[in-house]
């Protein structure tokens, strides 16, 4: 081990500062998106369901795979 001289505490402190800025600055910036979603939501019609996936009006084939579950023999 060796002494820590004041000069290295005070680079040690110096980066600790930056650090916690950082994180600051990174924590401002999601709650900023944050709020953007939440205002765009507001304006788009909140609350309504996730429904990319669901296509009512599609048409599924009653036909099963059997390619698949067919033997080898």
């Amino acid at each position: 081990m060796f002494p820590i001289t004041y000069d290295m505490a005070k680079e040690r402190m110096a980066d600790r500062l930056r650090e916690a800025e950082r994180h600051r600055l990174v924590q401002q910036a999601k709650a900023a998106a944050r709020e953007e979603r939440r205002a765009d939501s507001a304006l788009t019609g909140a609350r309504r369901p996730l429904s990319s996936w669901f296509r009512p009006g599609r048409k599924v084939s009653r036909m099963p795979n059997v390619s698949a579950s067919r033997s080898t023999l």
